[in-house]
Order: structure tokens, then C-alpha cells, then sequence
């Protein structure tokens, strides 16, 4: 299902030379188009005579693309490219010149700081101003206030007026009511730059929380890692058009190729720069080959790495991490500790791994991938933190990352254990199981 189409879309502005929003300057330049003295039309001198006082300026330029239902999209490009005019166009703040720009399903928009607020209120009376503005009922509101506030961290400041708020403050309340809105599209705009690192922090997990759930978000920004970590495709624009539409990674390295002032062949220039071969893309699967991001306890997982070696490449090592809350370390798996021994790769491809039987507790998981050389240690490519799944219990909340198979015994010492009845012992999942000899 589509989300968001823009078809041949253009947008043009007015730019305005010194003084030309106002009447006088406007007068005056009718006056100096006329020659007293000659007593004709200056308009038949050179155009330099008499410079215009305003121009067409084309923001955006037959842009088209198309965004799928639950699609993570970054839009890069420099100052100026036409990113931010694409979020207000699909904001409802602006309409296009031409075109058609198509969206389906709410929108939460926070596309700049203190957009929506109003700085004479307080905290607490600018969620309820903020949560009509984007949809929500009183009700609504008063049901998730507490909440809201919470997520906020602001609880001292609530009922403070939010022309004392810091940009970050700004941005934590602005964001807390978004995401508790449950719109269908999240448009985001640099305003999580401003924020501390450990709320930038919880923001991501809560976007790729609601990415799960087939929510779509598109995100503007000039930090390119976040790009990489919280979208599954990326857009570059330049000069109002659209450049390059794909694989974050791919597209990323050339718009650094052009700020640079590289123009060449991708693949010509990653041989020459050293990279011979790089991580596409990472991939969640069940065990039928479905395509998945939310899991349960006990399932089966396999992960597939997608990858593209420009050369031949001997003895290459896969290595998958995957990371926990507050980036905690669960688990590394490598084709080297498994003893996978592969000879060479060439041209793109994938290798899968799977994990028969998930002993993760519930909780959002990030996993690492790196391709490397097993003969010299060379690192070819890395994503940190870029990929993420979801892993609910299925039953009632466990705490902890990892859940172990334990085997339970209630007779009144240790070693009593040993020559207990079968009966007495039962593991985690209900079976019985026989009583183990320990060895001296």
C-alpha cells in the first residue's frame, strides 16, 4: 500500500531583492524604469540598468517518488536542496506549484522547534494546544498526558511557560506528544539534533518501535549515520531534483562523492578508495523465508546479509553482533568462531544465519554486521546499531535480556537433589527431567 506519492512535483518561490516586499521601493522602481531626461522607457536599455526586484526561484523540480506502507525514508542533500520544502509539502504547510502530492493516513509533523507551541502557555497547557493541532481529542490528550510528560522527562517543568524552555526542551515535549498521536506517518525534520545523545537515543528505539508496526517515517537530516541507523532507503536531493534513490550506504557515498567533487563510476571509485567490497543491506526472516522484524521468544530467526564485493575477494570473515537495551552486548556470531570456511566472494550477494531458537526476552534488539578478511584482518565494511528487531515473550513480562532453560528443584538442600524423584525436578517449560551426577 502506498503511503506517500509525489508525481512530477515543482514548487517556486518568490525572491525578493532589497526593499522589494514594500510599496515605496516598489514605486520608486517604476520611477527609475523611466528615463526624465530622454523621456522614454528604460526598458529598451541593457536589463542591468535597472535590476528586477523579484525572481522565480524553483525549490523543487519534477521530483517524483513513491514511499510504501511502513518504509523508513531519508532525504539528504545540502542547504538549500529542497528537503525541508518536501516535509511542509507533505505536511499540508505549503502546496506545490504543479504536480500532485498524494498522502494517506495521519501525519504527526515535527519539522521545526517549537512549531505548534504557544510561548506565552505552559508546558502543560501547549499538549493540549499542540495535541488538537495534530489531531487528538481532549480525552485523548487527558488519557495520555501522563504519559506524555513522562516520556518528556519535563515533570518539573511542566507548568512552567515554554518561552523559558531550552531548543532540547522544545524538542522533548514536541516529540512526546507526536509519538503518543499513533499517527500513520511520521515526519521528521532536524528538530532531533538538538536534543541531548541519550533522548536522541530513546527517540530512535521509540521510531524503530513504531517502525515495527508498520508506521512509516520519513526523516530529514544532515547526520548521515543517524540516516543509516534509523531508514531502510534514502533519497538524495540536490538542486531541487532528485539524485539518487536506494540503499542508504550506496547513496550516502555518493552524495559524499559529489560534495567532494568526485563524479565517476561507483564502483571504479570504491576500488580506488580502497573499499573492495561493502554491506548492502540486512534482512529479518522467519523460517519460511518471510520477511520480519517482530519475533517471539523460542521462534526461529534467520538473518540474511546482503553484500556486494567489487573484486574477488579470498578468505572473507561475516561477523553478527547483536546489541540490547542501553546497548548492551548479548551475542557475537561469526562464519570464523563457526567454523564456516569460505573461499572467495565476488559480486553481490547474501549469506544467512540462523538462530534456531531465540532465548531473547521482550525488548528491541540492534545488531552489528562486519565483513572482514580472515588472513590479514582487514575490515572491508561495518553497520553499528544500523538494523533492529523486535522480540515480544508471548506470554507474561520476563525481565532480563536472555532467557536461560533452568531446572527447578524444591527439596530442602542441594544435594538432596541428586537422588530426588524424578517428579521433583521440572524444568522451565514443565517437562520433567532426570536428576544430573555432578562430577568431583
Amino acid at each position: 500500500m502506498t503511503a506517500i506519492k509525489f508525481d512530477n512535483v515543482s514548487k517556486k518561490y518568490k525572491l525578493y531583492s532589497k526593499g522589494g516586499l514594500y510599496l515605496r521601493d516598489r514605486v520608486t522602481h517604476s520611477l527609475q524604469r523611466l528615463n526624465p531626461f530622454k523621456g522614454r522607457s528604460l526598458a529598451t536599455e541593457p536589463s542591468s540598468v535597472v535590476s528586477p526586484l523579484e525572481r522565480d526561484f524553483w525549490a523543487l523540480k519534477d521530483v517524483s517518488f513513491e514511499i510504501k506502507k511502513g518504509e523508513s525514508v531519508g532525504f539528504i542533500g545540502r542547504n538549500g536542496a529542497g528537503k525541508s520544502t518536501i516535509l511542509k509539502l507533505l505536511a499540508s504547510v505549503t502546496k506545490p506549484s504543479s504536480g500532485n502530492v498524494e498522502v494517506n493516513g495521519h501525519v504527526a509533523a515535527l519539522i521545526e522547534v517549537g512549531a505548534g507551541f504557544h510561548p506565552e502557555l505552559t508546558g502543560r497547557e501547549n499538549v493540549f494546544l499542540n495535541g488538537s493541532i495534530l489531531g487528538m481529542r481532549k480525552a485523548e490528550i487527558e488519557k495520555s498526558f501522563d504519559s506524555i510528560v513522562s516520556f518528556s522527562e519535563l515533570e518539573k517543568f511542566i507548568d512552567t511557560p515554554v518561552k523559558h524552555y531550552s531548543s532540547g526542551m522544545y524538542v522533548r515535549l514536541g516529540f512526546a506528544i507526536a509519538v503518543h498521536t499513533n499517527p500513520d506517518i511520521f515526519l521528521i525534520d532536524e528538530v532531533l539534533a538538538v536534543g541531548d545523545e541519550a533522548f536522541q537515543k530513546k527517540c530512535l528505539d521509540t521510531l524503530a518501535a513504531h517502525k515495527a508496526t508498520g508506521k512509516t517515517i520519513v526523516l530529514v537530516s544532515h547526520d548521515l549515520a543517524k540516516v543509516q541507523e534509523v531508514c531502510d532507503r534514502c533519497i538524495y536531493i540536490g538542486q531541487g531534483k532528485l539524485q539518487q534513490d536506494g540503499v542508504p550506504a550506496n547513496v550516502i557515498r555518493q552524495y559524499r562523492f559529489d560534495v567532494a567533487g568526485v563524479q565517476s563510476d561507483l564502483p571504479k571509485l570504491q576500488t580506488e578508495l580502497g573499499q573492495h567490497a561493502e554491506i548492502l543491506d540486512v534482512i529479518f526472516r522467519r523460517q519460511d523465508g518471510r520477511e520480519c522484524s517482530e519475533f517471539q521468544t523460542g521462534d526461529s530467526l534467520v538473518i540474511e546479509v546482503r553484500y556486494w564485493a567489487h573484486r574477488r575477494i579470498e578468505s572473507p570473515v561475516f561477523i553478527v553482533d547483536i546489541d540490547g537495551r542501553k546497548s548492551a552486548h548479548v551475542t557475537a556470531m561469526s562464519t570464523r568462531t563457526d567454523g564456516i570456511v569460505i573461499d572467495s566472494i565476488e559480486g553481490r550477494s547474501s549469506i544467512f544465519c540462523r538462530v534456531p531458537q531465540l532465548t531473547l526476552n521482550e525488548g528491541i534488539y540492534s545488531v552489528n554486521v562486519e565483513l572482514d578478511n580472515s588472513e590479514d584482518g582487514e575490515i572491508y565494511d561495518r553497520h553499528f546499531g544500523r538494523y533492529k528487531f523486535i522480540v515480544g515473550t508471548g506470554a507474561e513480562h520476563r525481565w532480563g535480556l536472555v532467557r536461560f532453560r533452568a531446572e527447578w528443584a524444591w527439596n530442602h538442600a542441594f544435594t538432596e537433589t541428586l537422588s530426588a524423584p524424578e517428579s521433583h525436578i521440572r524444568s522451565t517449560n514443565g517437562s520433567i527431567t532426570k536428576p544430573c551426577a555432578l562430577s568431583r
